[in-house]
């Protein structure tokens, strides 16, 4: 019973933190350092050749 409501609440939580509910996202709250394409490991980026 207990893993089932702290699923539920980890699914609230995220919902709310990706601003699905409206307000603005974690990912554009920090200026986009937390944003999906803000290291060089994210999915989807081009490699980086910065430094070499």
């Amino acid at each position: 019973m207990g893993v089932l409501v702290l699923a539920v609440l980890a699914t609230v939580g995220a919902t709310v933190g990706s601003g699905a509910f409206g307000g603005e996202p974690i990912a554009q709250t920090a200026g986009g350092a937390l944003s999906a394409d803000a290291t060089p490991v994210a999915p989807g980026s081009p490699p980086s050749r910065s430094g070499r």
